[in-house]
């Protein structure tokens, strides 16, 4: 299981979407929502739970779903993950397929 933080959201929000995601499947996904700036920006993600936490404003979330720049070069755009970085690139060819899965669902900004 992993979390996403997205911050300063249009409407003066923040999200933090769980998801739980098991050999390739996405098995659910939550979504919560709190005013911004949030406490979520700076409480520690529980890494007995989840494998990270990344966390981006909402501009850097939709140009990485519009493929405006690849993944490796979001971290220069206020992408920043949290967790245990020797697991965390174990997955990373994970992450970079549901990023591209993601990039072809339509969706509104």
């Amino acid at each position: 299981m992993f979390q996403l933080l997205t911050t300063d959201i249009p409407g003066g929000v923040d999200k933090l979407s769980t998801w739980n995601v098991e050999r390739g499947k996405i098995k659910s996904i939550t979504l919560e929502e709190k005013p911004a700036p949030s406490d979520w920006r700076t409480t520690p993600v529980d890494l007995s739970k989840y494998l990270l936490r990344g966390t981006a404003p909402y501009q850097t979330f939709c140009a990485l779903h519009r493929k405006e720049f690849p993944f490796v070069q979001a971290m220069t755009k206020g992408f920043k993950v949290d967790g245990d970085m020797m697991k965390i690139m174990s997955k990373v060819a994970e992450f970079v397929h549901l990023l591209e899965f993601q990039a072809n669902v339509p969706a509104e900004y």
